[in-house]
């Protein structure tokens, strides 16, 4: 965390989850908060996924913003570094199965992020 002198601040956070795998498509717990700035998504497959042939990790309205064709076996890692860009709502994360839904597996996402705040006061 750095702060100014007037209490302005910039800080970098990870949220990270946990995400079992079924169905068509899975939405996180986990959200980018309403005016943070995402630098990456980053997610690995830690335990085979079956069913889906790849997915696509994104959001609402962008589902593959994150990734395409991602693969499906295990140690499987995904980084995708994005302009800058700050999310005027919460989003929660999508993952889409392609070519079937995932029947199984499981990985590890992680939402990088900036979080600026405004001055408390005028400086002295």
């Amino acid at each position: 965390l750095a702060r100014s002198a007037s209490g302005a601040s910039t800080r970098l956070r990870i949220l990270e989850q946990v995400i079992g795998l079924t169905g068509a498509e899975v939405w996180s717990a986990i959200e980018i908060p309403k005016g943070s700035t995402v630098l990456a998504v980053s997610l690995r497959v830690t335990e085979a996924i079956t069913g889906a042939a790849s997915f696509d990790c994104g959001v609402w309205g962008a589902t593959d913003l994150f990734g395409t064709g991602i693969a499906v076996s295990a140690g499987a890692q995904n980084v995708t570094a994005i302009t800058p860009a700050v999310f005027g709502a919460d989003s929660a994360i999508v993952l889409t199965a392609q070519g079937s839904d995932f029947t199984g597996g499981k990985l590890v996402l992680a939402i990088h992020l900036l979080i600026c705040g405004a001055p408390d006061a005028a400086p002295a």
